[in-house]
């Protein structure tokens, strides 16, 4: 089988080629190269951001189908949680909590010693 496409590319094909599950590419000389799908990238591990006297960890939760990504504001050597929230994505969460913190930061510095 060969065919022109409206750029000017012939594509030839001889045979019958079984695609599924992988992606396939036709190049300019009309061979085609098949190319493993490509596997979706692991979520980031649990994250610790420290800033001042003040953590945060971003954590992901495991129990649900659905990805929920929780940031936790604690004291350094606290157990009290000063804030928590959780977000979709793990780059939400860590923003989220870095904005936590540097407000909590902020506040600290603008104390009288």
């Amino acid at each position: 089988m060969e065919e022109t496409r409206p750029d000017g590319v012939d594509i030839k094909q001889s045979g019958t080629v079984d695609c599924s599950g992988q992606g396939s590419v036709v190049s300019k000389h009309g061979k085609m190269r098949l190319v493993s799908k490509s596997n979706p990238p692991k979520p980031p591990s649990n994250t610790r951001l420290t800033m001042g006297n003040y953590i945060a960890d971003v954590l992901l939760d495991t129990r649900n189908n659905i990805r929920i990504y929780h940031w936790i504001i604690q004291q350094v050597g606290s157990p009290a949680i000063i804030q928590w929230g959780q977000e979709y994505s793990f780059e939400e969460a860590k923003t989220a909590a870095q904005s936590y913190l540097d407000a909590l930061y902020q506040q600290d510095e603008a104390k009288p010693a």
